[in-house]
């Protein structure tokens, strides 16, 4: 899969980059476009890099601000590209709810979406409205950042204290009480808070995968155990009693349990 929405613009390499969100960043600036060429350019140039042919998937990355102009170019863009064949699925990825729920009532023909950090052991806004209307809808949905940042990707004998991120951030003090609640009970149960966070996301039905990311080949193979290490039933039951996930949030039903067949990417 690939995203379409920001075109880089190469610069001078000999020029320091300002950019302090990425580490090690590419010489290049971005514009954000949705127009219909913009969008081929976009698809194009990630293919060139890629060195491929084709991606299986094509996201849409916006903002809620964009919504309107993703609706009236965007959206009929990557419907074109799916249409010829040139992907196999479309959607969105973005870091809000309301954005999605909106594309749904109106009945725009997505194939899945990625939600990044809005469906965790932290933050469960998707779960009401967006995850019911996914299901009814057959659009599938994909987590990224199911560790919000950071904050969640604590193993045993890890601490979770300041300076832990959040939403890319330096976690907010109730957050970070409420993060370490969760690994406490983790940890009463032998559990890394990370295989709970992973195992959270994907129990629901109606979530297809998690992108957790990985820094390095050993993440990548810790993010694969985690996925099918055994929970015991008791640690979902003592979450919900303290009220630290949802009464109403499926949760894996026996050992390495990730619900119907979700993989992690």
């Amino acid at each position: 899969s690939t995203k379409i929405g920001r075109l880089l613009d190469p610069v001078d390499p000999a020029v320091t980059s300002e950019d302090k969100f990425f580490l090690n960043p590419a010489p290049n600036t971005f514009h954000w476009d949705f127009s219909r060429d913009g969008v081929r350019r976009s698809l194009e140039d990630s293919l060139k890099r890629l060195r491929l042919d084709r991606v299986d998937v094509l996201y849409i990355h916006m903002f809620p601000e964009s919504y309107d102009e993703v609706l009236a170019t965007a959206y009929p863009a990557v419907r074109e590209l799916k249409e010829e064949g040139a992907v196999r699925a479309i959607g969105v990825g973005i870091d809000f709810v309301d954005p999605l729920v909106e594309f749904l009532r109106i009945g725009a023909e997505f194939d899945l979406f990625m939600l990044a950090g809005r469906y965790t052991l932290l933050e469960t806004s998707a779960l009401d409205e967006l995850l019911p209307m996914c299901q009814e809808a057959g659009v599938f949905l994909t987590l990224a950042g199911p560790y919000n940042s950071g904050i969640l990707a604590a193993g045993l004998g890890d601490e979770v204290g300041p300076g832990a991120k959040y939403a890319y951030e330096d976690a907010p003090a109730d957050v970070l009480v409420r993060a370490q609640r969760i690994k406490g009970v983790c940890d009463r149960h032998g559990v890394p808070l990370k295989a709970a966070a992973l195992q959270f996301g994907t129990a629901h039905p109606a979530v297809a995968a998690t992108v957790p990311g990985a820094r390095s080949r050993r993440e990548a193979i810790e993010n694969a155990e985690m996925v099918g290490l055994p929970i015991p039933a008791d640690l979902w039951t003592e979450l919900k009693a303290e009220g630290l996930i949802p009464d109403s949030a499926p949760t894996p039903s026996g050992p390495g349990d990730t619900g119907d067949g979700a993989n992690v990417t």
